[in-house]
Formats: C-alpha cells, sequence, structure tokens
C-alpha cells in the first residue's frame, strides 16, 4: 500500500494466507493506492492492478421515520424506525427521549440492519436518534435528533344503532337515534352523518361528543334517501381534537310509509230485524 499510484512510497506491506487483508488502522484520511503480488516460494508473480482507497471520516447518518413532529399510531407491534447510513455500516443503537437533550433515555437500542420497531412508548412528544458503532460499541457517528408524537391506537368503535343497511321508518318513530359501543379509555368522539348523494363535504351533522349517543329530535330535515354515518375516537390537544382510532362507517335509508288507519263505523249503530 502506497500513498501514490507509482508506489515509490510504500507505507504498508504484509503478507498473508487467503484472499484478503485488514487496512492498517493507523491510516489518516487521505488518498491510498494498493496492490497485490502472489507468492509461490521463492517465485513471486507481477503485481496486480492498483486500485484506489479513499480513508475519509465517518460520514452523518439520516433519519428517515419517524420524523418531522407528525403523529404516528402505536399498535402491539411498536413504531417502525428507520435511517440511512452512507457507511454502510453494520451496528447501530437507537436513543429515545422526552427532550432533544436525550438526558433521561426511554428507550435505548443495539440492533443490525436499518430499521427497527420499539414499542410500549408513552403518548407524547418524543424525541430519537441513531448512532453508528464499532464492533466494541464505540459511537462512530451521531444523527441529528428528529421529533415526533405517539398516540396508542383505540379499538375502532362499534355501530350499535342505526345498523348498517337498515331502514328507519319516521311515520313510526319522532327522533333518529346513533349509538356505538363505549370505550372507558377515550373521552371524545366524532360524529358525522351526510346524505349519501351528497356526499361527504356537506354533512348534516358534525360534531365531537363526549358520550357514545346523539338523537336528532328535528325529523324534517330527513327525506326518503340514502343516509351515511360515521364515528371515530379522539384525543383533545389544546383547542384541537386528533383522531385516535380509524373511522366506522354504516349506511341507513329513511322511508315514510303510508298510515293505514283502523275503520270507525259511524252509522247505523244499531240494525234492527223483524
Amino acid at each position: 500500500m502506497a500513498n501514490d499510484s507509482e508506489f515509490q512510497n510504500i507505507i504498508a506491506s504484509r503478507e498473508v494466507r487467503y484472499n484478503y487483508a485488514t487496512v492498517p488502522d493507523t491510516l489518516r484520511e487521505g488518498t491510498y493506492y494498493w496492490r497485490v503480488f502472489a507468492n509461490a516460494g521463492a517465485n513471486t508473480s507481477q503485481p496486480s492492478s492498483e486500485r484506489e482507497l479513499v480513508i475519509t471520516k465517518t460520514l452523518p447518518l439520516h433519519v428517515l421515520a419517524p420524523s418531522g413532529n407528525q403523529r404516528y399510531a402505536l399498535d402491539a407491534s411498536g413504531l417502525l424506525f428507520s435511517w440511512q447510513d452512507p457507511n454502510r455500516g453494520t451496528f447501530y443503537r437507537v436513543e429515545v427521549a422526552g427532550s432533544d437533550s436525550f438526558e433521561t433515555l426511554l428507550a435505548s437500542k443495539v440492533v443490525t440492519g436499518r430499521q427497527t420497531s420499539i414499542e410500549d412508548l408513552p403518548e407524547s412528544a418524543l424525541f430519537w436518534r441513531v448512532s453508528l458503532l464499532d464492533e466494541n460499541n464505540v459511537v462512530l457517528s451521531t444523527s441529528d435528533s428528529a421529533s415526533f408524537n405517539v398516540y396508542k391506537q383505540r379499538r375502532t368503535p362499534q355501530i350499535i344503532v342505526p345498523a348498517d343497511g337498515t331502514s328507519i321508518d319516521l311515520i313510526t318513530l319522532d327522533q333518529v337515534r346513533f349509538e356505538w359501543k363505549a370505550d372507558t379509555t377515550v373521552r371524545y368522539y366524532s360524529l358525522r352523518v351526510f346524505d349519501a348523494s351528497k356526499g361527504r363535504s356537506n354533512p348534516m351533522v358534525e360534531t365531537v361528543l363526549s358520550q357514545n349517543s346523539y338523537v336528532i329530535t328535528d325529523i324534517r330535515r330527513f327525506r326518503e334517501k340514502q343516509y351515511i354515518w360515521e364515528v371515530c375516537a379522539l384525543e383533545r390537544k389544546g383547542s384541537q381534537y386528533l383522531a385516535i382510532s380509524d373511522t366506522v362507517r354504516g349506511s341507513f335509508r329513511i322511508t315514510l310509509t303510508k298510515r293505514v288507519f283502523i275503520p270507525e263505523i259511524q252509522e247505523p249503530e244499531i240494525i234492527y230485524e223483524d
């Protein structure tokens, strides 16, 4: 090995019995050249063609996800962390903390490869970073930190009434009731009801509720047609309500059947026969 392509200044030379050799750990940053001879007893071959070797500082790592202060749902499989490493390293340490100082770690995990899942993270704003390690767990390079928010995914609400695909006859009712199964871990729900022919952009009801039911008493708002209703679980962050479950949808049809009256006899009340 030399620091010139003519090999006038040899800086390392060694004999090995295999088809590989390690780079001397004393090399500084710079450009070097290397070539190989084959030895068979007292005979030595002509040198191979030279190859260039560039020794440089460890390049920075780049986090991919989670990032951008975005919200991520945490389910049973945990949250997936991924990153890029131009160094093509092997060992990494992923750290998660509640602040960008990383004084108190919530999670620390040494892995191989460039992605991993971490479970049991708290529902809050978090920060993470990843470090490249050598075989002795010495840090070679560390990425910038990235912020993200975690929420635990709640179960999708289960519709009770009106059941999907049912018909509601408003001749026999004076209200339309919406109800779904309650979840003790959820404080708020979003309810939307809209005319199926007009689409979701024009809801007739759009409200946030703290209970698992809602009643429309003004039935004059309905017509004989198809309607869609949907509900999802929410959490409150300041003045905002954010979804923490998938949305469940159901459809129902409003009907107005004709009322059939029981005949009433008026006269004659008594019929006499001789």
